[in-house]
């Protein structure tokens, strides 16, 4: 008799745990279908964005905001902040101008989702 019952709860548990929802897949972040395969650092953001945007204010000791814009890590830490601050949604920048070009931007997108690589 013992053995059976321990048998049904064996059973029991054993269906039960058939029942549950199983796990989510794990979705991981797309990236961008608009973003070429690699953004150059130097290129498409420290000559395009930083040089022609940012300097003055943020670059060659400028720390306006509190942001020095000066080296790779310099960048890559505040890069959140920078794609906010030149999508306009955060302190638009650059300021006093106007938002800039959304290719620009788009290759910011890519570069963070590209891991932010310094080549």
């Amino acid at each position: 008799m013992k053995k059976r019952i321990i048998l049904l709860v064996t059973l029991i548990v054993g269906m039960s745990s058939c029942l549950k929802h199983k796990a989510e897949p794990i979705i991981t972040e797309n990236v961008d279908e608009n973003c070429p395969d690699s953004i150059f650092f130097s290129v498409k953001i420290v000559d395009e964005i930083i040089t022609k945007s940012c300097s003055g204010c943020h670059t060659n000791g400028g720390t306006a905001g509190g942001y020095a814009l000066d080296t790779h890590s310099d960048i890559s830490a505040a890069a959140e902040e920078v794609l906010a601050t030149i999508k306009h949604e955060y302190k638009p920048m650059p300021q006093g101008s106007s938002k800039l070009n959304d290719s620009l931007i788009v290759n910011f997108e890519c570069w963070i989702s590209q891991g932010k690589q310094n080549n």
